[in-house]
């Protein structure tokens, strides 16, 4: 049908598509307790196929422990969590000692998991979220 509609080609691509993220994004969010595990499952996807799971989802669709429907879950993520960083950045970990390099990516995902976590909230705690988690600088 989508060929007879002459849709594009990635729209046809993203619909072939849809049924495997749709259940997959159904059965795993649940599962998913903190801020940072929904952003972890749903930055896979691009927006256009969250909207498209949303609308295909149930009414009544099962809730997070948050008791976030699957629709408000998928809206929180592409309206707030989405654009969530860390108040740390790359040169903020140099200019603290951190050697650049591989780590680097680890340490940066760790610190916005944290902050959409709410266990960091400044540049402050922060830094004392890397003093406790990553004390080796090198």
């Amino acid at each position: 049908m989508a060929e007879n509609l002459q849709l594009p080609a990635d729209s046809i691509e993203r619909l072939n598509h849809l049924g495997l993220a749709q259940a997959e994004v159904t059965e795993v969010l649940p599962k998913r307790q903190t801020p940072s595990q929904v952003v972890q499952l749903l930055r896979q996807y691009d927006m256009t196929m969250l909207v498209l799971i949303a609308i295909c989802s149930h009414s009544a669709p099962p809730t997070l422990s948050t008791n976030f429907p699957l629709r408000k879950t998928i809206w929180q993520y592409l309206t707030h969590w989405s654009a969530i960083k860390s108040p740390l950045d790359g040169s903020d970990l140099k200019r603290l000692g951190y050697k650049p390099g591989p780590r680097f990516r680890q340490i940066l995902d760790a610190l916005t998991a944290a902050t959409l976590d709410g266990l960091i909230t400044n540049r402050a705690s922060a830094e004392a979220f890397l003093e406790q988690a990553y004390p080796e600088k090198t």
